[in-house]
């Protein structure tokens, strides 16, 4: 019985010591990995999350604003989301729908090594997103 207690107290903290907080978003600028590996890619689409529960992004044209919450089990919510109306040239706008139909699919995030996973309703991957570095795209 004993074990038993001390495997349940060591599983709850293990599985707290991996729950993704606004700290843990706020640690970088985010992009798609797809962007990286893209040689048309001139400003990719980048997003942060800051650690009072609010987001700011450049999706490619436009400029994005919100909110987001994050649960212990990595359930995603934004809300309170905005965005500029501007259009731009037709490759720009393109990757910004891609972007947003991404983040609109998402409703679980999860952190593998140095890459956040984007997940669907059902947990099935829509999209990584990675620390958004200088020239990433070149």
């Amino acid at each position: 019985m004993r074990n038993l207690i001390l495997c349940l107290a060591l599983g709850a903290v293990a599985s707290s010591a991996f729950a993704l907080t606004n700290e843990d978003l706020a640690a970088n600028t985010w992009m798609p990995l797809e962007e990286q590996t893209k040689s048309s890619c001139e400003l990719p689409a980048m997003i942060d999350f800051h650690k009072d529960g609010t987001l700011s992004s450049e999706p490619g044209c436009n400029n994005m604003s919100g909110r987001y919450k994050i649960g212990e089990d990595g359930k995603i919510d934004f809300s309170e989301m905005a965005m500029t109306q501007r259009m731009c040239a037709k490759e720009y706008m393109d990757q910004e729908m891609r972007f947003t139909t991404m983040l609109n699919a998402t409703h679980y995030i999860k952190k593998d090594d140095k890459q956040l996973i984007l997940l669907d309703g059902d947990k099935k991957e829509v999209g990584r997103l990675v620390p958004e570095k200088a020239k990433a795209c070149n």
